[in-house]
């Protein structure tokens, strides 16, 4: 799996790199976001699929060229018989592009993503040798609305190459897809 990461990274820093983004309107945003995750363990022990939640804020500043976020959220991760719990930091930057009704905006980022674990029940494995932190590569896009002065409402859809295993000896490690929801508001007069 660490070889599918790191061939998928330089496709992750193009995505990623600054490009101009017509009509983006420079700025601060904040954002509660939160929703779905289908996660698996990805070894020989996994027992299926996992669905849980995941919630949390966002922080975010657009440039002339990019978007930057920095987020803080509580995820579940795990299979159908281990469920892990984590408190996650994801940090990421991406290419921001407006989209033809001038209010929506879509956006492509790669990031870096920092876990810590805060639970853990499991039927067939250990929890004691589970790790207490993991390391990710976030991939994904959104698609955010202004409506109003201020605010906005958008979707994103994150899959989170894992770095770090959580059971080194099982060769388990995460891998959620993420659908969230997003609600938030521009610090100022710029929109997102």
């Amino acid at each position: 799996m660490h070889r599918i990461a790191r061939a998928l990274l330089p496709v992750a820093l193009v995505l990623a790199a600054p490009a101009p983004a017509s009509g983006q309107a420079p700025g601060k945003f904040v954002a509660l976001i939160g929703g779905a995750v289908h996660s698996d363990l990805g070894s020989f022990v996994n027992t299926g699929g996992r669905w849980g939640g995941t919630a949390g804020i966002l922080l975010g500043v657009n440039t002339s060229w990019s978007s930057f976020t920095v987020e803080g959220n509580w995820i579940q991760k795990g299979d159908e018989s281990t469920h892990l719990d984590y408190i996650e930091v994801p940090v990421t930057v991406g290419r921001v592009m407006l989209l033809r009704d001038g209010k929506t905006r879509g956006r492509l980022y790669a990031g870096l993503s920092l876990g810590f674990k805060t639970s853990c029940e499991s039927e067939v494995l250990d929890c004691d040798l589970a790790e207490d932190k993991e390391l990710g590569l976030p991939l994904g896009f959104q698609f955010a609305t202004v409506r109003g002065a201020n605010s906005f409402i958008g979707i994103d859809v994150r899959y989170s190459f894992p770095l770090i295993e959580v059971y080194d000896d099982l060769d388990a490690h995460n891998r959620p897809w993420q659908f969230r929801l997003m609600f938030g508001r521009t610090l100022g007069r710029a929109s997102p």
